[in-house]
């Protein structure tokens, strides 16, 4: 997670007029999806690998769209069923914490 808050960072000040969500989901998301390249290509030397846990926690943690680049991007978690599960009930929820946020801020 430290490497999501150095990107942020990053991004903040060469950026410096985008505002802190956009450029903390820019972040993650960029980190969510090199993640995904850097675990296939480990997974194709047979190196130690990413633990699932850590891919889908950047999922939920705002990189679902960088994940959702990168499943079919590095041909990666494709066809591994319980982990489409895991991916898909962590964006579902997501998207109904994020619906939630929205009805009672209004």
């Amino acid at each position: 997670m430290c490497l999501v808050g150095a990107a942020t960072w990053g991004l903040h000040r060469g950026l410096p007029s985008l505002r802190p969500p956009w450029g903390y989901l820019i972040a993650v998301n960029i980190v969510t999806f090199a993640l995904f390249g850097l675990d296939k290509r480990l997974a194709r030397r047979k190196k130690s690998r990413t633990p699932e846990a850590a891919l889908l926690t950047l999922t939920f943690l705002g990189g679902a769209a960088g994940a959702i680049v990168a499943m079919p991007f590095f041909r990666h978690k494709t066809k591994k069923a319980p982990f489409q599960w895991a991916f898909v009930s962590t964006v579902v929820l997501q998207l109904a914490l994020l619906a939630a946020w929205f009805y009672w801020i209004r």
